[in-house]
């Protein structure tokens, strides 16, 4: 709570509890304090608050940095890769030098490996081509092996068609030669009929027709000697009758005359019968020859057209087959002529492959990886010559770096060092300008307490105030009196007025604000109204116009009086009770 308080003072009034307590709240115990110090206390103290005192401990810190600083030179003069840093440069020249030479080394091992590595790629490539091409040609040679089985296959299939077309053709001939044999016999048959026997029959058909006929004329003959023979026997019957004298229709006795009319009548008849019975005998056995001659030469022809009918199916079949034979045998020779196409094909392809080929291919493949495992272990034993050239160009950089980093070190530390003697300098001639201004300061102030406070009187007081803040009074008669000197009214008037003008100097320098508070604590403890110093501080108090606010704490009704406005705070029956009046 208490340190709650001191913050919020501290906010309010930009001092803390001591500076508070030190010049805006009196103390009347404490109000000649600072006047009674001895004067390099007093120095100090002012010194400090006013932070001149700042000044000095820096310039004392700044010296222990300046021995500080001048030993760090030395150390790092003393310091071998400083000393030998033109050595360590040499050796880096060197070293760079080494492994500028070395990357180029590199790069033109790199190239030929490049170079190398392109001609193992397209030998790879030729080597892999040509392998390929072998089982290609180990295919292709299969695949002629193939197709020359089936060449040799497609041609016996064609000889043994050809053979068998050759046989079939020849059957087919010798078939059409025996059917062409039976037509010739057949038409000999036919000619042989009309020759002999008059028998006109162009074909087998007609021959069967002319067969038909001589077989109607043949019983129409028999039927026509059976009729003469009848009228023969007749005619021998009434010959007989006739002979008998008895008619032979009318069965009536004959007279000789009539009789022998009717037998010559009778055998004439008969003679004519018999005459007309041989006729039809000898047409009956000629027509019977001829039928017979016909019907041996209808079945010798029919039986010839039975073979030219089987011969000519035999025939058909045979051209069939001819046929089929034909086809075959162009399906054959096609496959044959194709065969031989692709086997001439292949054997174009296969003529593409040598095996010297392959193997110069794969020579200079394994020549071309030699000298790629080569090269890439030069640039193996380049890139590790390299690294450690570069592992010694780093060590030689880092030390080189290092040997630089601590010259500019040292040139740092020097600079710093100078800086730190002009710093120590200006610090030393800084102190005394400040505190004669702050002197100054302190001394208008201080003289502006004292003149108000003196201005109800008629004495005419001057301060004037030294390097180690000690105030001196002078009168109008230029007499001079220090502290020591003085009475003691004097001396509370010079230590009210000196903590007031140094309460308004230090609150300015602090807060950038003038003082409006001030608060007296028992100002007249060491007066008496018997004299009228109360009622001159009282006046004095009042005439202090540069101070907004005053607050005195007394118990002094003589003082209080001269308030412009009074609080009373008295305890009663153990309470502590606030009144404004």
């Amino acid at each position: 709570k208490v340190s709650a308080i001191q913050d919020h003072l501290k906010e309010v009034t930009g001092l803390d509890k001591p500076m508070f307590e030190g010049f805006i709240w009196v103390q009347q115990e404490r109000l000649k304090e600072i006047l009674n110090m001895p004067p390099r206390d007093r120095q100090s103290l002012l010194d400090e608050l006013f932070g001149l005192a700042d000044f000095q401990k820096a310039r004392e810190k700044l010296h222990y940095y300046g021995r500080k600083y001048k030993f760090a030179v030395d150390n790092l003069e003393k310091d071998a890769d400083v000393r030998l840093l033109p050595e360590l440069s040499k050796e880096r020249d060197e070293a760079l030098s080494d492994s500028i030479r070395l990357q180029v080394e590199l790069e033109t091992v790199r190239v030929e490996l490049k170079e190398a590595e392109e001609r193992l790629r397209k030998g790879e490539e030729e080597f892999k081509r040509l392998e390929r091409l072998e089982a290609e040609v180990s295919k292709l040679k299969e695949e002629k092996a193939r197709v020359e089985a089936n060449l040799s296959r497609v041609e016996a299939e064609a000889r043994k068609t050809h053979e068998e077309l050759k046989a079939r053709l020849k059957e087919a001939w010798d078939l059409e030669a025996r059917i062409g044999f039976l037509e010739a016999g057949k038409k000999e048959l036919l000619w042989n009929l009309k020759a002999e026997y008059g028998v006109e029959t162009p074909s087998a058909s007609e021959l069967s027709s002319a067969i038909e006929e001589l077989k109607a004329e043949r019983e129409w003959l028999r039927e026509q000697a059976s009729k003469c023979m009848a009228e023969a026997s007749k005619a021998e019957e009434n010959l007989k009758a006739v002979n008998s004298e008895t008619c032979p229709t009318c069965r009536q006795p004959l007279s000789p005359e009539y009789r022998e009319t009717l037998l010559s009548q009778l055998k004439a008849e008969a003679e004519e019968g018999l005459k007309e019975s041989e006729k039809l005998k000898a047409e009956l056995s000629k027509i019977s020859k001829k039928l017979e001659a016909a019907e041996k030469a209808w079945r010798q022809v029919n039986q010839a057209e039975v073979e030219q009918t089987g011969i000519r199916s035999q025939l058909e079949d045979v051209k069939t087959r001819i046929a089929k034979l034909e086809e075959e045998l162009k399906r054959v020779e096609a496959e044959a002529v194709r065969f031989k196409a692709e086997l001439a094909n292949l054997q174009g392809e296969i003529s593409k492959f040598r095996v010297e080929d392959l193997e110069e291919a794969r020579k200079r493949r394994d020549d071309a990886k030699l000298l790629v495992e080569k090269l890439r272990g030069s640039i193996s034993h380049y890139e590790e010559r390299i690294a450690d050239k570069d592992a010694e160009l780093r060590r030689l950089e880092a030390r080189i770096d290092e040997a630089q980093r601590k010259l500019g070190e040292i040139k740092r530390y020097r600079l710093m060092t100078e800086l730190v003697e002009e710093l120590r300098a200006a610090y030393g001639d800084v102190v005394p300008a400040l505190r004669t201004a702050y002197v100054e300061g302190l001394r208008a102030a201080v003289q502006s307490v004292v003149d108000s406070l003196t201005q109800t009187s008629n004495r005419s007081l001057t301060i004037e105030i030294d390097e180690e803040y000690t105030p001196t009074l002078m009168e109008d008669s230029s007499f001079k009196r220090g502290v020591a000197l003085i009475s003691g009214g004097e001396r509370t008037w010079l230590s009210l007025a000196y903590r007031i003008g140094l309460g308004q100097l230090v609150f300015e320098s602090r807060t950038g604000q003038p003082l409006e508070l001030l608060i007296l604590d028992e100002p007249t403890e060491a007066l008496g109204a018997e004299d009228g110093s109360i009622d001159a501080l009282a006046n004095a108090i009042l005439n202090l116009k540069a101070i907004r606010q005053i607050i005195t704490v007394t118990h002094s009704e003589e003082l209080a009086k001269m308030a412009s406005k009074r609080i009373l705070v008295e305890k009663r029956a153990g309470t502590s009770l606030v009144e404004e009046f």
